[in-house]
């Protein structure tokens, strides 16, 4: 005789509502229920995960106990620098680049002046008055040891060193005046003077886990939601204490950078400098947790992967990993079933894993190697599937609501499958009749 299973999963914004009643928590919560198989006393088991922790209920929807499961926390050096103040802004030089001289001795003969024989104030309003096509209005006078500076503002930011910090403060080109009555174009640069280095500073980032709890779907389920549950008392061995699955984690390298420059282009200031450092968190196996912190049997990938789950495929390089296990109950053996992938070069390749479990001596054993799956999108009509050491199967595609799309056998372990256009599929693979694990894939 089959027997048929229900399990209600609920997102509960807010509260639970029962019996008039509200339960109240701290974060939203997903509702659960551990199947009768895998409970000590016979009897399916309400729980609430949350994000940071899971409740348990009995019959009466009365909270029996809270078992608390700490988000994980990794410290790590981001930075190490050393930084200075700037204490002013000063000018490396200036250079005279075109002589205009011969142009405002001729303006000022048309005028029936002798440029030459003029005042040193006479001369700097010639220059004023001279061309104001040239400025549009009067340029600015500015007095030097032994020269005069003249400078347009209506010349656009970029004829000013710094002109976001500084405005009009330090002109990079503009006309001179010398005491010997010659004018001519500059060219000006500028640089920073600056404090003392600091000594180096470590600087220190947390980086927190974001899967804490991995929830269990029974053999046949394709749907990550319905009929998943977080909590069971005799899966893994035969006491009474419940037991949960979760990630281990390890820091990992990402990018790291190392430069000695902050800032922006050659006239920001340079205030910083170090080694700056990128890290993330890997997924290198997972541990079997009782309710009371304990560990009672865990899994080691032997390399270090970013995350756990069934994947979704979109374009062949980007995805998104959800957060269950499946458990396989194949006559008298009981198996997990998860899956690991890697990124190569924009192809997702998937590492199916089997273990077996033994309740009775408190055992997990990897029963083989990894299988490795790769699910390319060839076309819009069509997707590849791939699978290592020839490995056979039946390859089932349906969409999410269970609807029966498409069947292929594996040759080899290779196949092409039709697709019915762009959305959101479920693969299937089964082993000689029996379920052996399911994606879910996004075609676009």
């Amino acid at each position: 005789m089959r027997r048929l299973f229900i399990f209600l999963v609920l997102y509960l914004p807010v509260a639970l509502c029962a019996q008039n009643e509200h339960l109240i928590m701290k974060s939203s919560g997903t509702l659960c229920f551990t199947p009768i198989e895998y409970s000590a006393d016979g009897n399916a088991v309400m729980h609430i995960r949350q994000s940071d922790g899971i409740g348990v209920y009995d019959d009466e929807i009365n909270l029996k106990k809270f078992i608390e499961i700490p988000q994980q926390e990794f410290r790590y050096i981001s930075s190490s620098i050393r930084t200075r103040i700037v204490e002013g802004v000063v000018r490396n030089s200036i250079s005279q680049v075109e002589n205009l001289t011969e142009v405002y001795t001729a303006f000022a003969s048309s005028e029936g002046l002798d440029f030459a024989k003029l005042s040193y104030a006479e001369q700097q309003d010639i220059i004023l008055n001279y061309d104001k096509q040239l400025y549009n209005t009067t340029a600015e006078m500015r007095e030097e040891n032994d020269f005069t500076l003249f400078v347009s503002k209506n010349y656009n930011g970029t004829n000013f060193f710094n002109y976001e910090q500084y405005g009009f403060a330090y002109p990079k080109i503009g006309l001179l005046l010398d005491k010997e009555g010659r004018v001519f174009r500059f060219v000006a640069t500028y640089g920073y003077e600056y404090s003392e280095w600091s000594d180096y500073v470590d600087v220190y980032n947390t980086v927190k886990s974001e899967k804490n709890v991995l929830s269990c779907v029974c053999n046949g389920a394709v749907d990550n939601v319905g009929g998943s549950f977080c909590l069971s008392s005799t899966l893994f061995n035969d006491d009474d204490d419940f037991e949960y699955i979760r990630p281990i984690y390890t820091l990992v390298d990402a990018t790291e950078i190392s430069y000695d420059i902050v800032g922006g282009d050659s006239e920001q200031p340079v205030t910083s400098e170090g080694e700056y450092f990128s890290k993330e968190l890997a997924i290198k196996g997972l541990e079997i947790v009782n309710e009371n912190g304990a560990v009672v049997g865990s899994i080691s990938f032997n390399n270090e992967y970013s995350s756990i789950g069934n994947f979704m495929l979109i374009t062949g390089s980007v995805f998104s990993m959800a957060d269950y296990i499946t458990i396989l109950q194949l006559g008298e053996n009981r198996f997990i079933s998860f899956d690991t992938y890697t990124n190569e070069t924009g192809t997702v390749t998937i590492y199916k894993h089997f273990c077996r479990l033994n309740s009775a001596t408190n055992s997990i054993e990897v029963v083989n190697a990894p299988v490795c799956i790769k699910v390319l999108q060839r076309s819009e009509q069509q997707i590849e599937i791939e699978c290592s050491d020839e490995y056979d199967a039946d390859v089932e595609l349906s969409t999410v609501t269970g609807q029966k799309c498409a069947a292929r056998k594996m040759e080899a372990g290779r196949c092409v499958i039709d697709v019915c256009g762009s959305g959101t599929y479920i693969l299937t693979f089964r082993k000689n009749g029996c379920v052996v694990g399911s994606e879910k894939i996004f075609v676009k």
